[in-house]
């Protein structure tokens, strides 16, 4: 039976936050099939992590800018899952890594310096906060070609004011894979979602991925 296994090892550093943050995610794929989905968390903040279970028909909220007065609206997961969120943030938990029971993992990591999230505009239809971007996709899919279908259909957002007790905005991009070893990295850069086939089953803080899809 193919399975995926997360596993995260979290280390807090007293450096300088941008020197201090070298997390590297790692997926391994064993000769049997079963994927072995493992990250390192070194930063340089006392996020106060918390892993919290899901069950299938929880509710993600879907969200834009107050600025655009697009309405607001509660997406139901179709899976169950367990996610790590940082305690710190007020409202709404923000899953930085987690697991459904489809077997889809996600981890996200430091991308400072390059990354621009979208634009969410009064015509647009699908949005959702970065914050709850994990969530949501942990939530809604099972397997990378549902994701790679589906995501490229939200706008996914950021805004400070929003935003209240992280020590620093959510610079991220994610690596994402399914129980078959299929593994993508999704990345928000010039304001546009940029989606790259994760060959080397690897992915650290910044710089960008070399190539994408």
């Amino acid at each position: 039976m193919k399975r995926l296994v997360a596993a995260s090892v979290a280390t807090t550093l007293a450096f300088a936050p941008i020197l201090g943050n070298a997390c590297t995610a790692v997926n391994i794929v064993a000769k049997d099939g079963s994927v072995a989905a493992g990250r390192t968390m070194e930063w340089a903040f006392d996020m106060k992590w918390e892993l919290i279970a899901n069950p299938k028909g929880s509710t993600i909220a879907s969200t834009a800018p107050a600025s655009t007065k697009l309405p607001a609206a509660n997406l139901s997961t179709n899976y169950a899952f367990v996610g790590v969120a940082p305690g710190v943030l007020q409202g709404s938990p923000a899953f930085l890594e987690g697991q459904n029971e489809a077997g889809l993992g996600i981890s996200g990591n430091f991308l400072p310096g390059f990354t621009e999230y979208q634009t969410v505009t009064p015509q647009d239809k699908k949005y959702v906060s970065v914050l709850n971007f994990g969530g949501f996709v942990l939530g809604s899919f099972a397997s990378i070609k549902e994701v790679k279908a589906e995501i490229p259909k939200y706008k996914v957002w950021y805004d400070l004011s929003e935003v209240k007790g992280i020590p620093t905005p959510p610079w991220l991009h994610y690596v994402i894979a399914d129980r078959s070893g299929d593994s993508i990295v999704v990345e928000f850069v010039k304001g546009q979602m940029i989606i790259h086939n994760n060959l080397a089953g690897v992915l650290t803080n910044a710089p960008q991925p070399m190539t994408g899809t």
